[in-house]
């Protein structure tokens, strides 16, 4: 025999018995175990410690047990009667046991997946947000648009808007992951989307039919677009990255032209068709607006930099030179610029305003 563990529970003992039936556990009597139980065997000769779990072994009082402890999500037990509530998403409000959302944050697609991270606290590793996933209708997950609800209706979700190019549709999900739902179908593929709040319209971008068109979400409303192209270029034009101006009545957009790469622009309604940019550009990727200061922000894959212009294409400024791994999306949120580098997996932030050589790393996913 070669007994390595014993534990007792009420009126058995219980030990482990490492040269029995090629490694067995055994129950007898605390009394006289003799006529002893194998309960298991052939366990192997690797089988150490044995431990008894049950309720009745642990007599006391914990705070969490009842009603979760008061916590809207976590209740932590501390000991002595003493507990604290904490948020898995979201932040602990005031009364110290409800929580509450954050007022922004940063929303990345892994394609079969969305995550969060927060826009100014990159030491927090809790998601801002619970992760979105559905693997029966999130495949391929490219472009995304958002309506921010919550500002002017208190506890009304705020809703995401996606395009997967395996399904070839626009979805949309509330951000407390409840709703999912199909926008439209056989769009072909997204990968510019953009939400114009007054009118609940999404526009987005055809790479397959060098489109741009637009869509009511709520298609009872009066007036309401129901697939409305209301760009069409050439078979050699290939519109991406888009973005959009509600108060000025403008869009803007990256054109993949082999030929003659550009960022363009055109009224909401498609008049007025400009090009902006088109020297020095090679492969516009990520195009992101700054609404306050009404300046455009777009990285180049190929040229591995992120500029800034005025609305007219004018006053180009480099606000970053990469290293050499691309930067497929771009935004900008209050005079900070964050950009997807391509390779790396990662998530980069660096001031707006300025040149920097050194960008804060806040996530590797």
């Amino acid at each position: 025999m070669d007994m390595f563990s014993v534990s007792v529970f009420e009126d058995f003992i219980y030990w482990s018995d490492r040269t029995h039936a090629n490694g067995s556990i055994k129950r007898g009597s605390k009394d006289n175990a003799t006529d002893s139980v194998p309960l298991r065997t052939g366990i192997g000769v690797q089988l150490k410690d044995i431990k008894v779990f049950n309720r009745d072994r642990q007599k006391g009082t914990n705070v969490c047990a009842v009603a979760n402890g008061g916590c809207q999500q976590l209740c932590l037990y501390r000991g002595r009667g003493q507990r604290a509530c904490a948020c898995a998403h979201g932040m602990l409000a005031e009364d110290g046991a409800s929580c509450r959302e954050y007022a922004g944050y940063l929303l990345y697609s892994e394609r079969t997946i969305l995550k969060s991270i927060h826009l100014s606290d990159e030491r927090n590793l809790n998601a801002p947000v619970q992760p979105f996933e559905d693997p029966e209708h999130m495949k391929n997950v490219i472009a995304l648009a958002f309506d921010y609800r919550a500002g002017t209706s208190p506890g009304t979700p705020n809703r995401i808007f996606f395009s997967d190019i395996h399904f070839g549709n626009i979805q949309q999900i509330n951000d407390d992951g409840s709703r999912r739902i199909t926008i439209v179908e056989n769009v072909g593929s997204v990968e510019g989307l953009a939400y114009h709040r007054g009118w609940d319209t999404l526009y987005w971008t055809s790479y397959t039919t060098s489109t741009i068109t637009r869509h009511t979400v709520d298609q009872t409303r009066p007036g309401a677009f129901e697939r409305e192209t209301v760009i069409t270029m050439s078979g050699d034009d290939h519109p991406r990255a888009f973005v959009l101006d509600e108060c000025q009545n403008l869009m803007f957009w990256t054109n993949w032209n082999e030929q003659h790469p550009s960022i363009m622009r055109a009224a909401l309604s498609g008049a007025n068709v400009l090009t902006l940019i088109e020297k020095d550009i090679r492969t516009p990727n990520g195009l992101a607006i700054d609404h306050r200061a009404e300046k455009l922000y777009f990285s180049d894959a190929t040229l591995d930099k992120i500029e800034r212009c005025e609305y007219d294409g004018s006053h180009r400024y480099v606000s970053l030179r990469g290293r050499g791994r691309g930067q497929p999306s771009t935004e900008t949120v209050q005079a900070q610029t964050w950009w997807e580098q391509l390779g790396g997996g990662e998530s980069l932030q660096a001031p707006a305003s300025v040149n920097p050589t050194l960008p804060r790393l806040l996530l590797i996913s």
